[in-house]
């Protein structure tokens, strides 16, 4: 299990991203899950990404709708 990463980014402008924390190549090769919490209004929104292992990868890198650049999706 690797350890939880805490941050917090007080603005993040719509259709924008800001990196969290570079990721060790190796990390790829577990299942890598990501809680995000984030307000809209006064309203709390938490979801949980899990990205299984070595999804994260050259080959599955795509373009990302709206941002002009290329990343891995999961639903």
């Amino acid at each position: 299990m690797t350890p939880p990463m805490r941050h917090s980014i007080a603005n993040l402008p719509a259709k924008s991203y800001a990196k969290i924390e570079f990721l060790q190549e190796k990390v790829l090769e577990l299942n890598n899950t990501f809680k995000v919490t984030f307000f809209d209004g006064n309203q709390m929104f938490d979801k949980t990404y899990l990205f299984r292992k070595n999804t994260i990868n050259q080959k599955a890198l795509q373009n990302i709708p709206l941002m002009e650049v290329k990343g891995v999706l999961i639903k």
